[in-house]
């Protein structure tokens, strides 16, 4: 499933990881049988986002796992126990891909309605009730996609309309090219938070100045694909019946509802 900024989610290695670390992930699994995964629900914590990156698609993402979604046990579920999400009369069954820790589908984009997660089980109590709503589309009317920025630039970040939920955030991230082939990304944000009349102003050399993802070079940069992305962001509700309302998951809530749009930037360093 695409994943955006912190979205800027997990990344592979970082799923590697994970499933390393908690060990356990085939092992919180039943064999397969009528009995159902063998964890109470109770005892799931369950995390996820619904997230509109254009006027199509609503992209849904759930981890259940034991209150840690990065480095603690992710879940598995078998026997018949599953997932799905809807929107008005639109169902979808979530999968889980081979290396991921989370449970995707998609949906359309469908601003004001509830999206409902269930999960559905044989013999331990379902979860059927964690529901969120996206708020209404939203474009970014400056800067323009393009734009060639250099070291010391500032640009005026806009979008309209501009209060659609209950915070909108600006972030950032540059993919960057290295003169001995070398390509890494680096991100940075939130540059701001609940923006007054939708628009932030954003230092190009915030967003350089992060510590880039591996592989780390000394080669002389080149280039960058300046990525600013603007989010506006809705608070759901996790089912009860779960262990919790959600153990901190991407923006430190357990359910979230999301609509992002971002404008991508050309940098090139101001000496060569």
């Amino acid at each position: 499933m695409r994943r955006r900024l912190a979205r800027d989610r997990v990344s592979f290695a970082a799923a590697i990881v994970a499933a390393t670390v908690c060990g356990c992930d085939s092992e919180s699994s039943s064999d397969g049988g009528e009995g159902g995964t063998p964890i109470k629900t109770r005892d799931m914590y369950m995390s996820a986002e619904v997230e509109a990156a254009d006027d199509a698609t609503a992209e849904v993402s759930v981890r259940l796992h034991n209150g840690d979604p990065f480095l603690g046990t992710s879940y598995s579920l078998t026997g018949g126990d599953a997932l799905s999400a809807c929107v008005g009369t639109v169902c979808r069954q979530l999968t889980r891909g081979l290396l991921s820790l989370d449970y995707e589908a998609d949906l359309p984009y469908v601003a004001e309605s509830p999206y409902t997660i269930s999960l559905s089980r044989r013999v331990d109590v379902s979860a059927p009730d964690s529901v969120v709503t996206l708020p209404v589309a939203f474009a970014i009317l400056s800067p323009s996609s393009g734009l060639h920025v250099t070291d010391g630039d500032a640009v005026t970040v806009q979008w309209s309309p501009a209060i659609a939920a209950e915070h909108d955030y600006v972030s950032g991230r540059a993919r960057c090219d290295y003169e001995d082939g070398v390509r890494n990304t680096r991100t940075a944000g939130p540059l701001s938070v609940n923006a007054a009349g939708g628009t932030a102003a954003v230092a190009v050399d915030t967003i350089l100045a992060a510590r880039p993802v591996a592989p780390l070079t000394q080669a002389r940069l080149l280039r960058c694909d300046v990525v600013i992305e603007v989010a506006q962001k809705r608070l759901g509700t996790v089912d009860s019946r779960f262990g919790g309302a959600g153990a901190a998951f991407l923006d430190g809530d357990g359910l979230i509802g999301r609509v992002t749009r971002s404008v991508t930037l050309d940098y090139t360093p101001s000496q060569p």
